[in-house]
């Protein structure tokens, strides 16, 4: 004998209505069970189809797809209550915001794991589909998060949740027709089917007269990396706030600052690399050791080695210290530990800074020997066409009476050496103390 509805549930009144009522009574039944729902009341409703008869009846109950439409407006209510009784960062403030985003967390964990569907005509075959949660998409214009999470390419099916929840309907019925038509093919949509998530009071979408776009809330989009990293996690939604408030990180920082970087830094996308041939590779290496060997090196002025510290945990391996000088020693006060990927970065880096600075330095050196040279062939140069031109009969005159081109050479030389006398008061060299006739 069935249960009489006194008993039941929302959830169970709807599941009944569903299993012993026609199609259009089911609908008509259910929609007046839901619509006066506050959204902790939606939410246990939901709860309550999604946690074994939804599933099991496995397509949408009669009349209960206005749900989720009241359950993401009542939170959206609450949001804009939340936001009004936010006052800084003080601590009641923090834990409002807290309790709000794990509301979101428990309503959005039922549109990400849901719906576990086995298809039993192929028992291997398990596949996992978001119907909700893509009509919600559909239903916000937002058509290229619905085909991403379709085809099972969405980078953050979070990002999506947070879209949903956080945002506001912007009417936009004054616009121009043009600007409408923009903004239709914008969204991808056909002509005049810019469409609201609001009901027509008749129900035909097709009818509607004024025209709405949903615009998410961007300040709210780091709350996805919040809720993925809840859900990574396995936190459950009433230990949300609590694990938030509590979350503390060395590297990445606290509560939902520190949450969002631990989560970005998780699930950060790598290049895929460029397959180097051998000898690449091995030149890659050689030349990383060689930046890891530069900065570690002793003779570093601020490389220094030292006993452990007894306090400091076997675990810690890399890191960072503060510390003070008193007298001869060195009191370190506090250190940061680090991963031993982002202490190789560090000294890569560093590395690679003293090589460049040295290689510079050595180019710097070329280019100077480089110009000495150039400079010596073009006195070279010079005093040749010259001597020729304007000396050659003299120095024939020279050699004509038995002078050796080695003792002219040699006579020359000395001259040049007495020109190298340099004026303390000037520093110029005595014979260049003039202007340059040029």
């Amino acid at each position: 004998m069935p249960i009489t509805s006194i008993e039941l549930t929302v959830a169970q009144r709807i599941i009944e209505n569903h299993e012993n009522m026609e199609h259009g009574e089911a609908t008509k039944a259910n929609k007046a069970l839901i619509a006066t729902l506050n959204d902790a009341e939606a939410l246990e409703t939901l709860k309550g189809l999604m946690a074994g008869p939804r599933n099991q009846i496995r397509h949408p109950v009669h009349g209960t797809t206005d749900l989720w439409r009241i359950a993401v407006e009542n939170f959206r209510k609450r949001v804009s209550t939340d936001n009004a009784a936010l006052s800084g960062i003080e601590v009641n403030g923090r834990m409002l915001l807290y309790k709000q985003l794990a509301h979101a967390y428990e309503m959005g964990l039922l549109l990400v794991e849901g719906q576990k569907i086995t298809d039993e005509s192929n028992v291997a075959d398990t596949r996992r589909t978001y119907p909700e949660l893509a009509n919600l998409l559909y239903n916000h214009h937002m058509d290229d998060e619905k085909g991403k999470l379709e085809k099972g390419t969405a980078p953050n099916i979070w990002a999506y949740v947070t879209k949903l929840f956080y945002g506001k309907w912007i009417e936009t019925d004054k616009l121009t027709t043009a600007a409408q038509r923009k903004l239709e093919k914008k969204l991808k949509l056909a002509e005049d089917r810019l469409r609201s998530f609001e009901i027509h009071p008749d129900g035909k979408f097709e009818e509607k007269t004024i025209f709405h776009v949903w615009q998410h809330d961007r300040s709210a989009e780091k709350y996805a990396n919040v809720f993925r990293y809840l859900h990574t996690q396995k936190v459950a939604p009433a230990d949300v706030a609590d694990f938030i408030d509590n979350f503390a990180h060395q590297t990445y920082g606290n509560r939902l600052t520190g949450i969002e970087a631990k989560d970005r830094w998780d699930n950060r996308t790598q290049p895929t690399p460029k397959k180097l041939n051998d000898k690449t590779a091995q030149k890659r290496e050689k030349q990383k050791a060689a930046y890891i060997a530069r900065a570690e090196s002793m003779d570093n002025g601020d490389v220094m080695e030292m006993a452990k510290p007894e306090k400091l945990p076997d675990a810690v391996q890399f890191g960072s210290a503060i510390f003070r000088v008193l007298g001869d020693n060195m009191v370190i006060v506090g250190y940061d530990a680090w991963e031993p990927d982002a202490y190789e970065k560090h000294v890569l880096a560093r590395g690679k800074k003293m090589i460049d600075e040295e290689n510079q330095i050595m180019e710097k050196q070329k280019q100077y020997e480089a110009d000495q040279h150039n400079a010596l062939l073009d006195v070279n140069t010079d005093l040749t066409n010259r001597l020729f031109a304007q000396h050659g009969d003299d120095i024939k005159m020279l050699i004509d009476a038995g002078i050796k081109p080695q003792a002219i050479t040699e006579k020359l030389i000395e001259v040049i050496k007495g020109m190298a006398v340099v004026q303390p008061s000037t520093g110029h060299l005595e014979q260049f103390a003039v202007a340059d006739p040029a």
